[in-house]
């Protein structure tokens, strides 16, 4: 059986869509070559992760460009594109324990030629888990947030993990260095700022049968210190503790910060959740944005008022959709892609 990724233009909030154009076909029994849509405001696109699809005329015609690594983020902010990948890729075993340095890239003109830009000596991570490991947070075109959590090759437990966190002003030329204190065992992170600079971080364990334990922390000066908002943990005799609130249920996938209190979490076998007092509780979406089966897999606030969610409608038979809110959240539109 053959899948494949197209990809559709709206010009209605999601309402509808111009007949997907096909990127790229890969067998089903094999992982996608690209799972993340990222598009500039001059009609270039960029479908990635691990590899890289470009398109530079609103997504007509697509090509692959080919990178030396896995390409973890695309960022477009006007016509300044950064993208984070690895140095290379390594045919490394799941177990090995061996890391490979990130790289971060530039281009200012829709992808079409990419520069390299200066990365700390110390951002690496494991190439089997490459995605989901290392992160790109960009505050305006010369600020940006990078994290990188290579974690344990083989699971084990360790009484605390702390993970790499740089921040630069300067366009990579100089970085500060900073850690991103997650409890626990914790092998993913997924980060995300706010408008007005708040940090938020959720950390979480590995995934079992459903759900992952995480913790979720905020910064207020820029990564120098954290807080602990909410946390769920097993303690050194295996009892599972859980502050009141916590998230728990779901695989982590990514955050977004609309403000400094509110933030929306999405993941696989999760509904879209929300934390609205700076990630101290968190609750599902009302009416379950996501089924527990397939779950939620991104979401983007363009304003505090407008956001899109993708992910699997539980009452759709899991087929691909998109919701849509034009009030911060209070209400949802459900979009299921209709092809014109």
């Amino acid at each position: 059986m053959t899948c494949s990724d197209r990809v559709g233009l709206t010009i209605n909030s999601g309402a509808s869509f111009s007949i997907p154009v096909f990127v790229v076909t890969w067998p089903c029994a094999q992982s996608a070559p690209a799972s993340a849509l990222a598009f500039d405001d001059h009609g270039d696109g960029f479908l990635y992760g691990p590899e890289l699809f470009i398109t530079h005329d609103n997504g007509v015609t697509w090509s692959q460009s080919h990178q030396r690594g896995t390409v973890l983020s695309v960022e477009a902010l006007g016509n300044s594109i950064w993208m984070l990948e690895t140095s290379h890729s390594a045919p490394f075993s799941a177990s090995s324990n061996s890391t490979v340095a990130l790289r971060l890239l530039s281009s200012a003109n829709g992808g079409r030629t990419w520069s390299v830009l200066p990365t700390p000596q110390s951002a690496e991570v494991r190439p089997a888990n490459a995605e989901g490991s290392g992160w790109l947070v960009r505050i305006n075109q010369t600020s940006a947030y990078l994290a990188s959590s290579s974690g344990a090759s083989d699971g084990t437990p360790t009484p605390t993990h702390t993970t790499p966190l740089w921040f630069t002003t300067d366009s990579g030329a100089t970085w500060s260095s900073r850690t991103i204190p997650c409890g626990g065992f914790y092998t993913n992170v997924a980060l995300s700022a706010a408008p007005d600079g708040t940090i938020f971080d959720v950390c979480a364990g590995e995934p079992s049968a459903g759900n992952q334990l995480k913790e979720t922390l905020r910064s207020t000066n820029e990564g120098r210190s954290w807080q602990v908002r909410s946390m769920c943990h097993f303690s050194t005799t295996n009892v599972l503790h859980c502050t009141p609130g916590s998230q728990f249920s779901g695989y982590l996938g990514e955050i977004d910060a609309v403000s400094s209190s509110t933030v929306y979490l999405v993941g696989g076998r999760s509904s879209l959740m929300v934390s609205r007092n700076g990630g101290t509780t968190w609750m599902v979406v009302p009416p379950g944005l996501g089924g527990d089966a397939g779950g939620t897999g991104q979401v983007i606030f363009f304003s505090p008022s407008n956001g899109i969610v993708l992910g699997d409608g539980e009452f759709e038979n899991n087929r691909p959709t998109l919701w849509s809110t034009t009030d911060g959240g209070a209400h949802w539109t459900t979009r299921e892609p209709h092809y014109n």
